[in-house]
C-alpha cells in the first residue's frame, strides 16, 4: 500500500512524541515544555478554531490538559495521552488509505486512450473525446473503456474487476459490456453508451468516494456526549481547583476525563468494519447503513434474480390467434423486451438471438415498472407482460391453463389488445439460497418473499427455501405500502432486490442491499449496501460484520470509556495513582479498544 502525506505526517508525529516521552528522563524539564508546546501548536489552533464555532470538544479538553500538565510538571503523562491521541489518529489514517488504494486502483485499471473506429479507419484517441455512440474497439489483453454494446466479433470477457468472480463470459453481438473488464479472448467492436463517470465502473468508484461521509447514529450520539461532557467535566475539575489548589490531582483527573474514546475510537469501528465489507466485495454506504443493519428484524427478499439464478430460459410458447405462430410469438415478445433490462426480458432477448431473429426497433415503446412494455410495431399497438398488466385491456381467464407448472413464470403478448400468446420461463432456485436464508432465520430475523410474479411461481419459490411469509402478484407500488406497513408497525425492514423495478423499494426500506448489481444502476443508487460480486450470502456475512461493528462500539464506549473513566478518577481521588500512572491507567484500555476496532478489518466470509 502506498503511504499517503497524511499517514507519514502523522507517524513522524508519534515518533517525535515518543522521542519527547524518552528525553523527559534526560534533558532539562524547560526543553521538553518547549518541545512540547511546539508539537501542540496544531492541537491548540484547532482548539481555538472550534471554540470560535463554540464548539467546546477533545481539541480544547486536552489543549487545557497540556498546558496544566507543563505547569504541574507533568510532562511524562502529557506525553502519554498526547501519544495515544495520535497513535488513535494515525490508525484511523491507515484504515482510509485502505480504501483510498482501491479506488486508485480502480482508476488505474481505466485506459487513458482508446481504438475509435472514424470514417472507417482504426485511431487512437483520449478516453475523454469518447460519446455515446461512438464505436470502439477493443482486442484481447485490452481493458473495455466504456460501457456499450457489442456491434461485431465476439470476446470472452473477465468481469473480476466489478465482481470479483474471476470467470469468462463470451460476450457477441447484443450483449453489454461494462468498463474496466478484461478481454482475455477474442475482439469486439463496442457502441459507446456511457464514458467515465456515467459508467457502472465509475457510479462504484463515486460511491467507494462516498463510504466515509454520514455517521452512525450511535457515533452522532458519541459526538453529542462529548459536546455536553467536556464543559461540564472542565467545570467540575475547576472547582476541585479551587476547592484543593492540588495541581497532581487537577492533571489526573484532565488525564481521565479525555473523551478521546469517543470521537476518535467510536468512528474507527465504524471505517474498520466498512473496509472489511469491500475487502470481500461488499460497497457499505457507511457506518450509518452498518448501524441499522445490525438493528433490523425482518428482511425482504425479491424473487426474480435475487433468490432465482436470474438466467431463465424459455420453456414454452403457446400460439392463442392462430394469425400468428411461435416465431411470430417470439419476434414481437423480443421487440417488446429489446430495451428492458429485466431479467425476463434476458431470457427472450437470448432466445430470439439463438434463433436467428433480427430484431427490429419499435416504433414507439413505454414500460411499466414490474408489470410490463408496450410498443407500436408496423403501426399496430402490442403488450406484452403480466397477467395483471394484460387484464386492464382483455380478459386472459378463458385462455388460462389451472394446471401451470408451478416452476414457470408467465408472460402474455397482445396485438391492438387482443390476446396471441403466451410465454412461459423457468428461471431455477439459487444453490446458495436455502443456506442463506436458513442462516437469517436461525439469527433471529423474520424472512419474507416479495414479488410481482404469479401465485404458483412465487409459493414453490418459498417453500423449496423454507420461507413461510410470500407475497405474489405485486405491483411495485403494492411492494412499498407492504413495506410502508411493516414500518408503521415497529419493525426495522431491510430490502434485497437486484433490478430496476425494485428501487423504489430499496429506498423506502430502513435498509437496501442490491445484490449482483452489474448494471443496475438505480439499484445501487437507491441501496445503502451493493453486493458487487453475486453471492447471496455476502447478505449473511454482511449482517454478522454489522452486528459485530456494533458490539464492538458498544464494548469500547463502556469498558473504554465509562468503566475505565470512573473508576481513574475514583482512584485519582483518592490519591491512589500519580499523573503518570493515571496516564498508563487511561493508554492501556485505549490502545486495546484502537487494537479492539482494528481487528474488525480482518473478520473474512467462512462458509
Amino acid at each position: 500500500m502506498r503511504w499517503s502525506e497524511e499517514i507519514t505526517k502523522q507517524l513522524a508525529y508519534c515518533l517525535t512524541l515518543l522521542g519527547v516521552f524518552i528525553s523527559t528522563f534526560y534533558v532539562p524539564v524547560y526543553v521538553v515544555d518547549l518541545l512540547l508546546l511546539g508539537l501542540c501548536i496544531p492541537l491548540f489552533w484547532q482548539a481555538i478554531k472550534s471554540a470560535f464555532k463554540g464548539i467546546i470538544g477533545s481539541d480544547l479538553f486536552l489543549s487545557i490538559a497540556t498546558i496544566v500538565g507543563l505547569i504541574g510538571h507533568e510532562e511524562r503523562a502529557i506525553c502519554i495521552v498526547l501519544l495515544i491521541m495520535a497513535l488513535a489518529e494515525y490508525i484511523e489514517y491507515f484504515i482510509e488509505e485502505r480504501t483510498t488504494t482501491a479506488i486508485e486502483s480502480l482508476v488505474q485499471l481505466i485506459p487513458t486512450d482508446v481504438r475509435a473506429s472514424i470514417k472507417g479507419k482504426e485511431q487512437r484517441i483520449p478516453l475523454a473525446s469518447a460519446h455515446a455512440g461512438m464505436i470502439i474497439i477493443v482486442y484481447t489483453g485490452d481493458r473495455i473503456p466504456v460501457d456499450g454494446s457489442v456491434t461485431r466479433g465476439t470476446a470472452f470477457v473477465n468481469e473480476s474487476s466489478l465482481t470479483g468472480e474471476s470467470t469468462q463470459k463470451r460476450k457477441t453481438i447484443g450483449d453489454i459490456v461494462f468498463a474496466g473488464t478484461f478481454i482475455e479472448e477474442g475482439s469486439i467492436e463496442v457502441e459507446v453508451e456511457k464514458v467515465g463517470t456515467q459508467t457502472f465502473f465509475g457510479k462504484i468508484q463515486q460511491l467507494l468516494e462516498n463510504t466515509q461521509t454520514g455517521k452512525s447514529r450511535i457515533a452522532l450520539l458519541a459526538d453529542r456526549v462529548a459536546f455536553i461532557l467536556v464543559p461540564m467535566l472542565l467545570l467540575f475539575i475547576g472547582l476541585v481547583w479551587l476547592y484543593t489548589g492540588n495541581i497532581q490531582l487537577i492533571v489526573s483527573l484532565l488525564v481521565f476525563g479525555s473523551p478521546l474514546e469517543l470521537t476518535l475510537v467510536t468512528p474507527l469501528a465504524s471505517l474498520a468494519g466498512v473496509t472489511a465489507a469491500f475487502k470481500q466485495g461488499i460497497l457499505v454506504k457507511g457506518g450509518k447503513a452498518l448501524e441499522r443493519l445490525a438493528h433490523i428484524d425482518t428482511i425482504i427478499f425479491d424473487k426474480t434474480g435475487t433468490l432465482t439464478c436470474g438466467m431463465p430460459q424459455i420453456v414454452r410458447i403457446d400460439v392463442i390467434d392462430a394469425h400468428y405462430t411461435q416465431q411470430d410469438i417470439l419476434l414481437l415478445a423480443a421487440i417488446a423486451e429489446k430495451h428492458s433490462g429485466h431479467v425476463l426480458a434476458r431470457a427472450i432477448l437470448q432466445k430470439a438471438h439463438e434463433s436467428g431473429i433480427v430484431i427490429p426497433e419499435p416504433e414507439h415503446y413505454s414500460s411499466k415498472a414490474g408489470q410490463g412494455v408496450e410498443v407500436i410495431y408496423k403501426s399496430k399497438k402490442y403488450r406484452l407482460g403480466s397477467k395483471h398488466f394484460i387484464e386492464q385491456v382483455v380478459s386472459v381467464q378463458e385462455h388460462d391453463e389451472k394446471a401451470e407448472d408451478s416452476t414457470t413464470s408467465v408472460v402474455y403478448l397482445t396485438c391492438q389488445d387482443y390476446l396471441c400468446g403466451r410465454i412461459y420461463i423457468a428461471d431455477l432456485v439459487r444453490d446458495d439460497a436455502s443456506s442463506t436464508i436458513r442462516k437469517l432465520h436461525e439469527s433471529g430475523l423474520d424472512v419474507l418473499l416479495l414479488s410481482g410474479d404469479r401465485h404458483g411461481a412465487v409459493e414453490y419459490t418459498a417453500t423449496t427455501l423454507g420461507i413461510k411469509k410470500y407475497y405474489s402478484g405485486l405491483f411495485p407500488d403494492e411492494k412499498l405500502a407492504l413495506i410502508k406497513k411493516l414500518q408503521t408497525h415497529g419493525h426495522i425492514v431491510a430490502m434485497v432486490g437486484d433490478g430496476i423495478n425494485d428501487a423504489p423499494a430499496l429506498k423506502q426500506a430502513d435498509l437496501g442491499i442490491a445484490l449482483g448489481g452489474m448494471g443496475m444502476e438505480p439499484a445501487i443508487e437507491a441501496a445503502d449496501i451493493v453486493l458487487l460480486t453475486n453471492d447471496l450470502e455476502a447478505i449473511y456475512f454482511v449482517y454478522t460484520l454489522a452486528k459485530k461493528v456494533l458490539r464492538t462500539i458498544k464494548q469500547n464506549i463502556f469498558f473504554g470509556f465509562i468503566l475505565v473513566h470512573a473508576v481513574g478518577m475514583l482512584l485519582a481521588f483518592l490519591g491512589i495513582i500519580s499523573p503518570v500512572q493515571a496516564a498508563i491507567f487511561h493508554a492501556v484500555p485505549d490502545i486495546a479498544m484502537v487494537l479492539n476496532s482494528l481487528r474488525l478489518t480482518t473478520t473474512k466470509k467462512v462458509f
